[in-house]
């Protein structure tokens, strides 16, 4: 309506039923008023499936300390009227459709401390004006269409707490004055084009960032960060979580974690670590001193408490310790695309949390495990490119969450199990192509309804194509 800027001809769900004049403004859905003024200081409509676009008239409610209309489907631009919304403390639009540019008049809400415009389509660069937000403490810009670069006057931001700009176009290099930012908890840059070509030994940006002494959550991934991890990361010790995947990193990791206590999750994923020796996890006997990512001796010894452990699309070369068993709260284990040789340990099938197992593109050589048909709430099983051999074992059968298998390109043996077909949440691929696969294709395929891709090429099958792969 008028009164409030929000339009009525787009609310399948009658939230704006109410909000007409024979009720008080202050009793309408979603609108909260001032005890005293009885004027409206909160709007929340979020996740009301409401549509439209946002008149400028929500400009007019001067008393607005709270816009909350996440998770709709609102278009076009955020208007310039709310610049005029002088008490303002907390603009929510994220998960919607705003295009065009961040309002520049945004400037004048000289209270707001959480600008959140995150999932939309907006455009343009992250205005100068905002630089004059002093008290702003959450600027989310994630998954926009922004460009050009992360202004320096973010610096002048001293009350920032969380940066989150991932999924632009955004680029250059990360601005010194980052380092300004005393109370920066998480600053997320992933999936934009920010580039550094670091020394071995360490330098900016990381400098700047690892001496912020309440930085926890670090992530930088998916983008063009060239050299050396530096050893400076060691310095920051309250991090948390740290996310380097996808960059062009390179070389031995040789950075000292022991101050990183606090350290839960480490991706180092589709970088080019490593220099194809024995010793290229070496790296992990420098988290001795961690509580939450405990490395003392091995890749074994990894903290109980770890849920996520990645790197992938690297050069390391080792073994699957067999003291992998003890991280029992896995629930997803990424080695994939590395140099790993040895077997597959049986103890691996008492990681019973695990969802995402991926050891393709290694040396990998025996069995696949029986012990595998522990693995009940396993999503996506990949142990395709390796130099496995013997026979599909009858227990992944038990395996009814699964939702991907890939054991192409092994050297597997014998026929088809029927356990493997009776999995019926096999949704994504079944690929076991180019191995040595025999006897016939069972009826049971026709079990796989919900099934996108059955690659079984390059084996010696024999027989007739099952007529129940028309159901599928």
């Amino acid at each position: 309506t008028r009164r409030t800027g929000i339009p009525h001809q787009h609310d399948p769900s009658g939230v704006t039923s109410s909000w007409n004049n024979t009720i008080n403004l202050c009793q309408w859905m979603g609108v909260t008023c001032g005890h005293r003024h009885q004027r409206v200081t909160e709007l929340d409509l979020s996740n009301q499936r409401i549509g439209g676009v946002l008149s400028p008239y929500v400009g007019n409610l001067s008393f607005l300390r709270y816009i909350n209309l996440s998770d709709n489907g609102f278009h076009g631009e955020i208007p310039q009227e709310i610049g005029n919304l002088y008490r303002l403390e907390k603009l929510e639009l994220s998960n919607n459709s705003f295009s065009g540019t961040i309002p520049t008049n945004l400037s004048r809400c000289s209270e707001l401390t959480h600008l959140r415009v995150a999932n939309n389509k907006l455009e343009g660069q992250i205005p100068k004006e905002i630089g004059s937000l002093l008290k702003l403490q959450t600027l989310a810009l994630y998954y926009n269409n922004l460009t050009g670069q992360l202004p320096d006057f973010v610096g002048n931001l001293s009350a920032l707490q969380v940066i989150y700009i991932r999924g632009n176009s955004l680029g250059g290099k990360i601005p010194t004055t980052l380092g300004l930012l005393r109370n920066l908890v998480y600053l997320n840059v992933n999936e934009n084009q920010f580039w550094y070509v670091s020394s071995f030994s360490g330098s900016l940006p990381f400098d700047i960032l690892v001496n912020l002494p309440n930085l926890k959550k670090l992530c930088i991934a998916e983008n063009n960060f060239v050299g050396s991890i530096p050893d400076s990361l060691s310095n920051a010790s309250n991090l948390e979580l740290l996310e380097l995947a996808g960059n062009q990193f390179e070389g031995k990791v040789s950075i000292d974690f022991s101050s990183l206590k606090n350290l839960a999750v480490l991706n180092l994923e589709r970088n080019n670590l490593g220099i194809g020796t024995a010793n290229d996890l070496g790296f992990v006997t420098f988290l001795t001193n961690c509580s939450s990512l405990k490395l003392p001796h091995s890749i074994a010894n990894l903290s109980s408490t770890m849920t996520h452990f990645y790197i992938g699309g690297n050069q390391i070369l080792g073994i699957i310790h067999f003291g992998i068993r003890n991280l029992v709260n896995l629930i997803a284990l990424g080695m994939q695309s590395n140099q790993l040789h040895g077997t597959i340990p049986d103890v691996i099938g008492e990681l019973k949390n695990l969802q995402i197992l991926s050891l393709f593109g290694n040396f990998l050589h025996g069995s696949i495990p029986s012990s595998l048909g522990n693995l009940t709430k396993l999503a996506n099983l990949e142990l395709s490119s390796n130099s496995l051999q013997g026979n599909i074992p009858l227990s992944v059968g038990n395996c009814q969450n699964l939702i991907g298998f890939d054991a192409s390109h092994i050297t597997l043996t014998g026929a088809l199990p029927q356990q493997l077909l009776s999995i019926t949440t096999l949704s994504l691929y079944l690929d076991l192509s180019h191995n040595l696969l025999n006897g016939s294709l069972l009826l049971q395929v026709g079990n796989l309804k919900n099934l996108i891709l059955l690659d079984i090429s390059g084996n010696q099958f024999s027989g007739v194509i099952p007529v129940t792969l028309s159901i599928c």
